[in-house]
């Protein structure tokens, strides 16, 4: 039997092996058996050219400054580094219309320059390269309390093979607020309250609070309050007290600029002992506790008067408190 009659006979065995089996397939697996048998099993896949003949290369430009601290506190110097960056839309034929950067210019500008100042160094930089135009370090430094915002315009001047020169304007901005991280408190009150022929005088003093916080815009701290108690008896006699106490300080500042101060004061404990001729002395354990204060003013601080009230076992007195808020730069870093 000839070679050919043999291979003949193998596929009309197979194909009517084949048939059989497709009367008991479902209707879609027949098609999708006759599908590959015209397709071709094995078939090598062709790609698609992934550069279309004589389309040109589209580029396009972006600012790209990283991930900028966009809260300062006052006093604080901060660089960013900004840079013009390109970013192929499409990547045509190389030979095609090929271009090359032949300038590259950034101009950065400071919305108000009682804010934030402009303290940069320009650096000449080198010849522009295609894939990052343009990069520069900036250098400011927070004088001022408030928002404000650095403009940025770029200018990227391409070249192409067949000689056409096309120009890319960029804008941008980046938002910048700047809040005191350091606050100085002061507090003056003085009570005085009448029991009978005896007289208490009550004064405390903070002089030198200091609340830290952040570029967040929270602070808390603890300072050092001085009392002096004073308490007289008309003819017997009178003692001067100075104690020691704390208070502790917990602020914000809000959206609207506005400085929120809490003030928590320790309980004042001591003795007063006053000696009365011919009668012996009198006094003994005393404490007093003075309600806390909640202060608000603007963020570059101020002064206000508020109510604070002084209780011990025997009298309850109020007085007008003055409170002193003053935002203090922190140190800048050279």
């Amino acid at each position: 039997m000839h070679k050919q009659d043999r291979l003949a006979r193998r596929w009309t065995d197979c194909a009517t092996s084949l048939s059989r089996r497709v009367r008991r397939m479902p209707r879609w697996l027949h098609v999708f058996t006759m599908l590959i048998l015209t397709l071709g099993i094995g078939s090598v896949f062709q790609t698609v050219a992934a550069q279309p003949a004589g389309i040109p290369t589209t580029v396009t430009y972006i600012f790209n400054y990283g991930n900028t601290k966009e809260a300062l506190c006052l006093g604080e110097k901060v660089s960013y580094k900004v840079s013009i960056q390109a970013r192929v839309v499409v990547q045509g034929d190389p030979d095609v219309s090929q271009y090359h950067v032949t300038n590259a210019t950034l101009t950065e500008t400071v919305q108000n320059s009682n804010i934030l100042k402009d303290s940069s160094t320009i650096v000449p930089g080198l010849s522009p390269s295609n894939d990052e135009p343009f990069s520069q370090t900036y250098t400011f430094v927070a004088v001022g309390l408030g928002r404000t915002k650095i403009d940025l315009v770029g200018v990227v001047v391409t070249q192409s093979n067949n000689v056409v020169e096309t120009e890319y304007t960029l804008h941008d901005t980046i938002s910048v607020r700047v809040v005191p991280c350091r606050l100085k408190v002061i507090t003056n009150a003085r009570w005085n309250q009448s029991m009978g022929p005896a007289n208490v005088k009550a004064y405390a003093v903070v002089y030198n609070g200091e609340m830290v916080g952040d570029a967040n815009g929270y602070y808390s701290g603890t300072a050092q309050v001085v009392w002096i108690v004073k308490a007289s008896i008309p003819g017997c006699g009178q003692t001067n007290t100075l104690k020691l106490g704390t208070v502790e300080m917990k602020g914000k500042i809000d959206l609207d600029e506005q400085l929120h101060v809490d003030l928590d004061y320790q309980q004042l404990s001591g003795s007063e002992i006053i000696n009365c001729p011919g009668l012996g002395t009198g006094g003994g354990g005393v404490f007093a506790a003075a309600s806390p204060l909640k202060v608000q003013v603007p963020n570059f601080g101020g002064v206000v008067q508020l109510q604070q009230t002084l209780r011990n076992p025997s009298f309850s007195v109020d007085t007008m408190t003055y409170v002193y808020v003053v935002p203090v730069p922190v140190p800048s870093k050279p």
